[in-house]
């Protein structure tokens, strides 16, 4: 390519100059190059690497009595026979445990989503390694990052909006789990449903926390809503409800697992695009708006999770394009994470609409390699994940530090 520059340079004569010429200046581009690719992947390989699952030494301490006997359970026995022989056998033994230790709240199940537990037919607990993993740099049990989040929003006159799909609606419960593990909510039958606005109190002479999930699965209108735009109007409603009364609002909002990458009417991915931009803008404006006031305002995009289907990338690719798919939970492969679209097209949303005041929380790595850790089984299921304590504990770490 360097002959292009350098033939109107080159006089009669001077052959042998051109040419050690030209292969220096190409042996320098290639040398570039590969400097640029070889950055490029020890940059990759650093990311996943800080994103790597090891075996907790703190197992015991992370679980329950009656979490320990479910995942030294061999058998494919269902869950209900699975919860009744470790029951019995807690109660045989004397072994204290929690008899209200809710079910959203025990090793392997999937609430609120449908799907029951993980199923022992696919896997037995035994096998089930992840549910004994963690992420490198989190398995310290004697910390409390939402006590310090909610503490921060507390002085703040703060309130806490997840809004977003099934996912996460799974997120919601495992931050209720994770308030009754830090015994934040000592009550396990306060949370019983995402439907309903609660509060978390840290201390008595600070103002409550009010925590709400506003459930918003995507922004196309449906076959029962009476408005147009339905979706979007609920946003805008309590977006401004919440940051009109409190001084201090943190939005955590993810969906995208309903859109997929082939042409499906309304929920392609130009469909996602078009969207996820127009929720996103009115967002990062709401902060906009603020700037100079003594209000502070935090818009927080979760990455979506990994799905695990057998598909470049594992995401679902729509029931039309699903009927010819053995529907089971497979890894990942290396080669197949660029297809990741849905987190990299809101990353450049962001970017080439200077959103900047946007955050990103991290979450697609720490899913990727838990294709077993699905409820998969007769529910065909490689969207929701199975609950650990370990399972979101880098979020709950992100809310921690998160200036307030």
């Amino acid at each position: 390519m360097w002959s292009i520059f350098l033939k109107k340079e080159r006089k009669e004569g001077e052959e042998p100059y051109f040419v050690a010429r030209l292969v220096i200046m190409e042996s320098l581009y290639l040398y570039l190059l590969l400097l640029l690719l070889s950055e490029h992947l020890c940059s990759t390989v650093s990311s996943l690497e800080s994103w790597q699952w090891v075996d907790s030494v703190n197992v015991t301490k992370w679980y329950s009595p009656l979490d320990l006997c479910i995942l030294n359970n061999d058998t494919a026995a269902n869950m209900d026979d699975v919860l009744q022989h470790c029951r019995h056998q807690l109660d045989q033994h004397q072994i204290p445990y929690n008899k209200q230790q809710p079910i959203r709240c025990i090793a392997g199940n999937s609430w609120p989503s449908k799907s029951g537990f993980c199923s022992a037919d696919d896997i037995v607990y035994t096998q089930r390694y992840n549910f004994r993993r963690t992420i490198v740099g989190h398995d310290d049990p004697t910390r409390q990052p939402l006590h310090n989040f909610f503490a921060k929003l507390s002085k703040n006159n703060g309130s806490f909006l997840l809004i977003g799909d099934s996912v996460m609606q799974q997120f919601v419960s495992a931050i209720a789990c994770e308030l009754e593990r830090e015994n934040i909510w000592p009550d396990p039958s306060q949370f019983t449903n995402t439907d309903e606005v609660k509060y978390v109190t840290i201390n008595d002479n600070d103002a409550p926390v009010p925590m709400k999930f506003l459930p918003i699965y995507h922004f196309v209108n449906g076959r029962y809503d009476r408005v147009a735009n339905y979706s979007m109007l609920q946003l805008q409603r309590n977006v401004e409800e919440y940051v009109n009364k409190y001084n201090t609002l943190v939005i955590v909002i993810n969906m995208g697992l309903h859109y997929v990458s082939n042409p499906v009417p309304h929920f392609s991915k130009e469909d996602y695009i078009q969207q996820m931009t127009m929720a996103l803008t009115y967002l990062h404006s709401v902060s906009i708006r603020f700037l100079a006031t003594n209000k502070k305002i935090k818009i927080i995009w979760r990455e979506t999770s990994a799905q695990h289907f057998p598909t470049p990338g594992g995401y679902w690719p729509g029931v039309r394009y699903a009927s010819d798919m053995k529907l089971a939970c497979v890894p990942i492969k290396e080669e197949d994470i660029p297809h990741d679209w849905r987190n990299t097209e809101i990353r450049n949303i962001i970017q080439n609409h200077h959103l900047n005041s946007i955050e990103i929380m991290p979450f697609y790595h720490a899913t990727l390699p838990l294709w077993n850790q699905h409820v998969n089984g007769y529910k065909q299921d490689c969207t929701h994940f199975c609950w650990t304590p370990y399972l979101y504990q880098t979020c709950f770490r992100y809310m921690e530090n998160l200036d307030l």
